[in-house]
């Protein structure tokens, strides 16, 4: 079975939100514990030391997070331009997924730690270890039986 779509405007801006948040869930902790820490050990020269660097660090956390958020919009960009179709196709062995990006055949049984949201579908390639995010108009409902078990 195969399913083409065409991006609008709206439903890439959706896609591209919904990878931002995304990456923002799965490094958020580690961020704050390294800003916690970095707290911690500058204390011992007072609150000024301490100000100082959280303020350093937020700096720094607003500058990573344009550039971040500039090359998710650049992906998601170049992947799916608003207009031009893009196309999944269920196989027996695994999913095919054709962009302006390029194409991929991933097997059904490399996709692991499955999520299902109203935007995208986010799985890890167990192989390459990578994360992938499929916009959720390219992959139907009864697609999602051959995954493993989502989570939320």
């Amino acid at each position: 079975m195969r399913i083409d779509w065409i991006p609008t405007k709206a439903e890439l801006d959706a896609f591209i939100r919904a990878m931002g948040l995304d990456f923002l869930k799965r490094t958020a902790l580690v961020v704050l514990i390294v800003w916690a820490g970095g707290a911690l050990v500058v204390s011992p020269y007072g609150i000024a030391a301490v100000i100082f660097y959280l303020a350093a660090m937020g700096v720094l956390a607003i500058v990573i997070g344009v550039v971040i958020h500039r090359r998710i919009r650049r992906m998601g960009l170049g992947a799916y331009p608003v207009g031009q179709v893009a196309s999944a196709e269920a196989q027996d062995t695994g999913l095919r997924l054709v962009s302006a990006a390029g194409a991929a055949e991933i097997p059904w049984s490399r996709m692991t730690r499955t999520r299902v949201g109203p935007v995208m579908v986010t799985f890890k390639d167990a192989l390459s270890r990578q994360t992938m995010m499929v916009p959720r108009q390219l992959m139907p409902d009864e697609w999602l039986t051959r995954l493993d078990p989502p989570r939320s």
